[in-house]
């Protein structure tokens, strides 16, 4: 295989399935590494495998991806599955590993289309067996037919609760409790931004309706739930959490939790490219143009991993970086050019339309991170809330200072799951604006990496 492309997209969810089938059409060389060993992503994950029984279960929107996959597996695009992206130069070269190798390639361009995460939300009782994210549970389903023993209680705010409670039902798994920390009246709150929304009325309808759906298969539903913690010896075996002027504690064998889905910014944060915060749905985001082109001008992020938009989105956006890439390394006319992104631009426009009032309605609470002190943060470094505060008390201001003191951040998954509750915790404690702060910075190697494979790397050929 070649080790120089035009363009190379890590990640073959929808924006990198989207932009690796239409650049490669419009000419380009094109190379797509993605960890998984099919493509899908996160949301079409083994979309290839599944029976009719799941697809039924999953639904028509998670259908959908095998037209994608189909026409990516029909282009002249390059696949690299089960290969791990870890580094990444600002001039187009990228370290990844495979199979225990590690190799140095390069490209004109580098699409970073890794998409989204669920959002980390420490609390008491959130690393015990037992405990795990919905869109893990939902990973496991789609990957190996796995299901959670129940009864389940569901906890937390976002639209995929709602979905997934709806494909354990159907899979016969009892889901007991649905515990919504939908903050009170967000909906009220939001009712300006509604008609806007309705320009894709059965996007809204089908809303409804897993609301509805849900109300009528869970036994005990409650919403504007404050507050939460897993208890048990060993392994969860009991919940609780704060309604109204009370605290419930219920039975629990296993407990989903979910508090939304933030961008995967790794890449972007190690290559220094310039980030916005979101007030709304509170987290850092790319600055990026409309084709998805960073501040760094090789580097496009395209899909949820610039900001989350959902899957129909992200596949658009990646046909957006495709086009414009290859109007400047082809000979891809500006009149050709325009012609292919109108009915893109439009269509991503009306799919945009319902998102101001879904990420209003859906906005995470804001006591989220009021953690207690002996709530874990970093469960890399086991790191507790009352560390961080004891760090900012003796002046570390910001979260490069604190992760310095106390380690948080410094784990193998190089800070993933705590740069957000790091981040609000030291907005909080010391009153700061967060969009005045910092992100926390990432080194290579993104992901863990032994010395061995290190010194046996193969490196690019330098030109004379």
């Amino acid at each position: 295989m070649r080790d120089e492309w035009d363009a190379i997209a890590i990640g073959a969810g929808p924006a990198g399935l989207a932009f690796a089938a239409t650049a490669a059409d419009l000419g380009l060389r094109v190379l797509v590494v993605d960890e998984q060993d099919v493509p899908g992503g996160q949301i079409y994950r083994n979309i290839e495998n599944q029976t009719p029984q799941s697809l039924s279960v999953l639904g028509p929107e998670y259908s959908y991806g095998h037209s994608l996959v189909k026409a990516f597996r029909g282009s002249q695009a390059a696949y690299l599955p089960n290969s791990i992206a870890w580094k990444i130069e600002t001039d187009g070269r990228l370290c990844y590993s495979s199979k225990g190798k590690s190799k140095e390639i390069k490209a004109k361009r580098i699409v970073i289309a890794t998409g989204a995460m669920e959002r980390p939300a420490p609390f008491p009782g959130w690393t015990m067996p037992g405990v795990m994210g919905v869109g893990a549970a939902d990973t496991l389903i789609k990957s190996s037919g796995i299901i959670p023993k129940g009864p389940v209680t569901m906890v937390g705010n976002g639209p995929l609760m709602l979905s997934v409670a709806i494909h354990l039902n159907e899979l016969g798994v009892e889901v007991s409790h649905f515990l919504e920390t939908t903050p009170a009246f967000s909906t009220l709150k939001n009712l300006s931004k509604f008609p806007k929304a309705m320009a894709k009325p059965g996007y809204m309808l089908k809303g409804a309706a897993m609301m509805v759906k849900t109300r009528r298969l869970v036994k005990h539903r409650k919403a504007n739930v404050t507050g939460y913690a897993a208890k048990g010896n060993g392994r969860v075996e009991s919940f609780s959490y704060s309604w109204g002027q009370g605290t419930n504690q219920i039975p629990a064998r296993t407990v989903l939790m979910h508090e939304g889905i933030i961008p995967r910014t790794e890449f972007p944060r190690q290559l220094g490219v310039e980030h916005c915060w979101d007030p709304v749905q509170r987290y850092w985001y790319p600055k990026l143009n409309r084709f998805g082109r960073s501040s760094q001008p090789n580097i496009y992020i395209a899909g949820d991993g610039g900001f989350v938009h959902g899957a129909v989105a992200a596949e658009l956006k990646g046909r957006l970086a495709a086009i414009d890439i290859a109007s400047e390394l082809t000979d891809l006319t500006k009149p050709k050019k325009e012609t292919l992104l109108n009915p893109i631009g439009k269509a991503l426009k009306l799919e945009l339309a319902p998102r101001p009032f879904i990420d209003g309605v859906y906005q995470p609470r804001k006591p989220l991170y009021d953690l207690d002190d002996a709530t874990m943060v970093c469960r890399c470094e086991e790191v507790l809330a009352q560390q961080i505060r004891g760090a900012i008390i003796q002046g570390m201001k910001t979260a490069e200072m604190v992760k310095s003191i106390t380690r948080c951040g410094m784990g193998p998954c190089q800070s993933r799951m705590c740069s957000c509750s790091l981040t609000e915790i030291i907005a909080e404690e010391t009153g700061q604006m967060i969009k005045d702060m910092a992100p926390v910075s990432i080194r290579p190697p993104v992901r863990q990496l032994s010395i061995g494979e290190l010194t046996r790397m193969e490196l690019l050929k330098e030109e004379n």
